[in-house]
């Protein structure tokens, strides 16, 4: 159990391995939209600091499948899109 919130946050034994066996992005989902009780790890701590990053506006969310273009398996118009949206928010941090 961990303190979260004011809110005292466990998990029983199906719900730890609902946990484990979730994805990264349905983990970082649930994380987002609080909808989840984590179990206190660092990882989670990490998420936790991701999501303040997020919320607050001093972090920026990128999937490395929008980062590999079509050399990659992915798309060069994607790839494209996502460069020029991490220079924006570093060029906005930078002003």
């Amino acid at each position: 159990m961990r303190p979260l919130d004011g809110k005292i946050l466990y998990l029983d034994s199906h719900e730890l391995q609902v946990w484990k066996d979730a994805s990264f992005h349905k983990k970082l989902t649930a994380v987002l939209a609080n909808i989840l009780p984590l179990p206190y790890s660092q990882v989670n701590r990490e998420y936790e600091l991701a999501a303040l990053a997020l919320a607050t506006g001093r972090g920026f969310l990128v999937k490395f499948e929008d980062l590999v273009g079509s050399l990659g398996g992915g798309s060069d118009e994607i790839q494209d899109r996502t460069i020029r949206n991490i220079l924006k928010f570093f060029r906005s941090k930078c002003s």
